[in-house]
């Protein structure tokens, strides 16, 4: 029994097992984690390329929905330039921002 509950234990707490992360919603309306204050989908986006994003990379919400980081959710934009031309380009389409 000692046995199983220690292989047990090394399942569960290994390096590759994601960690339980306590969030929050900050007062824009994006989720942040408590412990380091990083915004979830910017962590998720950079879980999703396998690096981490440059300080100039813009993680954009396909709904629009702040709380939906889903990975296929989210898109990376070069640049916040990038990121408003499509803002805009989608506003001549649909005729709304």
């Amino acid at each position: 029994m000692r046995i199983l509950k220690y292989i047990i234990r090394k399942l569960i707490y290994t390096e590759s097992t994601p960690k339980i992360r306590k969030t929050y919603i900050d007062e824009r309306g994006y989720t942040r984690f408590k412990d380091s204050h990083k915004l979830v989908h910017r962590w998720v986006a950079e879980k999703k390329l396998g690096r981490k994003l440059m300080s100039n990379e813009v993680v954009h919400h396909k709904n629009r929905n702040k709380l939906d980081n889903r990975p296929e959710n989210l898109v990376i934009y070069s640049s916040q330039f990038n990121h408003h031309m499509r803002h805009a380009v989608h506003k001549i389409i649909t005729n709304r921002w």
